[in-house]
């Protein structure tokens, strides 16, 4: 997987995790805070990480 595919594949992810906040934004009495708060941490991670690895750093 070339650093390009690696960082796309990463801002990919992070929009799943995205996608998921909004649903629980939608929702939220379903969900705890912590949960919420649990994708909300992976998505920035993730977008950080592809970011990162856009930039050539290991």
């Amino acid at each position: 997987m070339s650093v390009d595919e690696y960082a796309l594949s990463l801002f990919c992810l992070a929009k799943d995790d995205c996608r998921a906040c909004r649903a629980m934004v939608r929702q939220p009495e379903e969900f705890s805070d912590a949960i919420f708060g649990f994708h909300v941490q992976q998505a920035i991670e993730k977008l950080f990480k592809a970011w990162l690895a856009a930039l050539g750093v290991e």
